[in-house]
């Protein structure tokens, strides 16, 4: 890491995971992507699910849920991955749909 803008990002990165906070991602002069990180209870009250229900679906590879990172022990999801995954999953469905 020979630049230190680069460094500052990392710890950026780092502080945002740990307190769940969203973070900034400087790109240049541009201060524009937003990166949002989920818990596990986070997550569990987006989809008002159990902490059984989000563990299978980790585990599950027919679903392809977004990988958490873990931090202390403790799992985060990138908030723009569940959103995508969501799209997928609802494009299948109509897909499906539209099939029959």
């Amino acid at each position: 890491m020979d630049n230190p803008s680069e460094a500052l990002v990392q710890r950026q990165h780092a502080i945002a995971c740990l307190f769940k906070w969203s973070l900034v991602t400087n790109t240049g002069d541009d201060m524009s992507k937003i990166e949002r990180y989920l818990s596990r209870r986070g997550v569990r009250q987006r989809y008002g699910i159990s902490n059984m229900t989000l563990w299978r679906w980790e585990r599950d590879p027919r679903l392809n849920f977004p990988k958490a990172i873990e931090i202390n022990g403790r799992k985060y999801f990138a908030e723009y991955l569940i959103d995508i995954w969501e799209r997928e999953r609802a494009l299948a469905a109509a897909s499906r749909e539209a099939a029959q």
